[in-house]
Formats: C-alpha cells, sequence, structure tokens
C-alpha cells in the first residue's frame, strides 16, 4: 500500500480489514472487535470504496478474500498486530496469551503420547483454558485457514499453502514395536534383514493425513529396495493396531513419541535405516499466516520444541 494512502486511511479501518480476513465472518468479526454486526458492515462499505475492490466474496463457508485484500492483509497485519501488542504491553489489564478455548489437531501418531505434558505447559500460562485436542485429519489445515482450529501438529504435509506457516520441531525417531513373546524380532532391524529373510514380515501401519495416507512408507520401502514385507493392516486408530500387535505377530513401526518404552507386554526394536532411505520424520507445528506473530502462536511453538525434545 503506498505510504500517502497509508495516511489518508482511518487505523481503525484496517483493523476492521485484518480481523475480518482472519475470522472470514461477520458476526465472529463483530464479536472479536466488541462492536455490532451492522458497525462491521459499515466500516467494511467503507473499505470498499477506499480500495475500489470487492475486498470480499460471500461463500458457502463464509466471506472469501480477493487477491487485492490478501495482499494489503500481507503488508498491514504486522504492523496491526504491533500497534496492538504496544498497547497491551502497557496497559495493566494485558490481553491473555491463550483464549478461554483452543482447539488443536494432533496427528495420532503421538496425540496421546503428548497429550498430558501439551495441557500441563499451556496450563502453567493459562490455568483456565479449555484445551481440546483432536486429530489432525485430511480437513484440518482447511480448518486452520476457517480458524476452526488454532494449531495444528503433524509430519510434513505433501501438499502446502501459501496460507498456513510452519514451525519445524524435531526429528522423529521410529521403532518398531512387536509383542514381548515376539522370537521374530531381535533388538535391532536392518534394511538389510527385510532384504535378505526367506519370510515376509507382517507390518500394521498409522494413517497420518497429507503424509502417508496415499501409501505407507512401508510399502514404499517394499517396492523401492524389495524388501520382504506385507502391509496388512492400516487405520488412524492406535489402540487399535496396539491390540493387533499385541495378539499376533504383526510389527507396527511407529512414533517414538507414541508410547513409553516399559509397557510390559511390548517390545521396541531399533530401526536403523529411515535416515538413510530419505523418509523425512520431521514433526511440524502448524498455524494460518494471519497468527504468525501473535503471543499465542509464538507459546504454541515453545511449548512444542519443550514437550519434544525432553
Amino acid at each position: 500500500m503506498p505510504k500517502e494512502m497509508f495516511k489518508k486511511v482511518d487505523l481503525n479501518l484496517l483493523r476492521v480489514l485484518v480481523v475480518l480476513t482472519q475470522e472470514r465472518h461477520m458476526g465472529k468479526t463483530a464479536e472479536r472487535l466488541m462492536v455490532t454486526q451492522p458497525a462491521v458492515s459499515k466500516s467494511l462499505k467503507k473499505l470498499r470504496e477506499y480500495f475500489e475492490d470487492e475486498l470480499f466474496v460471500k461463500t458457502q463457508r463464509g466471506l472469501s478474500p480477493t487477491l487485492k485484500t490478501i495482499d494489503i492483509y500481507d503488508e498491514i497485519e504486522p504492523l496491526i498486530t504491533k500497534i496492538e501488542n504496544s498497547v497491551y504491553d502497557n496497559d495493566s489489564s494485558k490481553k491473555p496469551i491463550f483464549r478461554d478455548v483452543i482447539k488443536i489437531a494432533v496427528s495420532p501418531h503421538f496425540l496421546s503420547g503428548i497429550a498430558n505434558e501439551l495441557l500441563e505447559e499451556i496450563r502453567k500460562i493459562s490455568p483456565n483454558t479449555q484445551v481440546q485436542l483432536v486429530n489432525f485429519n485430511s480437513s484440518s489445515i482447511d480448518r486452520l485457514v476457517t480458524n476452526e482450529i488454532d494449531y495444528a501438529i503433524s509430519y510434513e504435509l505433501a501438499k502446502k499453502t501459501k496460507e498456513i506457516y510452519n514451525h519445524p520441531i524435531v526429528k522423529d525417531d521410529f521403532k518398531l514395536i512387536v509383542r514381548k513373546q515376539s522370537l521374530i524380532y531381535k533388538n535391532n532391524i536392518s534394511l538389510n534383514d527385510l532384504k535378505s529373510s526367506r519370510t515376509y514380515y507382517e507390518i500394521a501401519t498409522l494413517i497420518a493425513a497429507g503424509w502417508n495416507d496415499t501409501i505407507s512408507y512401508a510399502e514404499v520401502i517394499k517396492q523401492s529396495y524389495l524388501a520382504n514385507i506385507n502391509v496388512v493392516f492400516r487405520t488412524e486408530l492406535p489402540s487399535a493396531v496396539i491390540n493387533i500387535v499385541k495378539k499376533t505377530d504383526i510389527a507396527f513401526p511407529a512414533s517414538k513419541f507414541l508410547l513409553p518404552e516399559n509397557d510390559p507386554d511390548l517390545k521396541f526394536v531399533d530401526i536403523d535405516f529411515v535416515d538413510k532411505i530419505g523418509i523425512n520424520t520431521t514433526i511440524y507445528g502448524y498455524f494460518h499466516v494471519r497468527n504468525r506473530h501473535t503471543k499465542m502462536i509464538n507459546e504454541l511453538n515453545k511449548i512444542c520444541n519443550i514437550i519434544f525434545t525432553k
């Protein structure tokens, strides 16, 4: 936006544009700004006249910003956020870091393993915040865009969008989980073991949306390295896989964050070749570009760094 235009426009109108771009809903925008919907509509009319653009078009899911709106937003959002943060930092009634309710989508590969620590770390900062953890699935990125989810934690996504930023947290290590009584598996397994075995290793895998939902990496290894592997079961439910593993000789390649290695019924076998074959097991935190400068996202990034690197 040219500087002379910025000097003329009302900063309150720009704040409406920023929040409306984030919420994409008149009612939610009015609620956040603590004004009426007619007031938001009136501000939008002024903005449309000023920028000579429709700015937002109605869709089934709410309001969709035009390309011009996105360009304006990218330029002014950091400035508006900086001004707001400066005001709050000098105000005795500071804005809370977390809202009353925050919703985080987490990959089933480690949701159950980090849930308690994630809750504890958030409650240290905001004891009264309700934390909602949901499974990361195929709609999670869309829900980040529409503000239905605040943050997401998963592996690298095959499909990316400019609206979503990612924060690298940690590189995951996978273990092969088998039943304690299994005589098939020793303390570690190599790619050569999988290739030279006279029998096929039966594998169950956990589906992570956007990462291995089309094909499991076990099947990729089978095809690329002629490994003696049969993937016999796939699911989004860790409990279903663990139940099967405990009763059969089916093995389960799993995140080290899924279960503690003290389960009396299971054995954890080291896999020594994941890095060598180029599988990206980095865990990322995902959030919408509109929130990249907020204290909430900064704190969630820090919290994830803490709980995944203990």
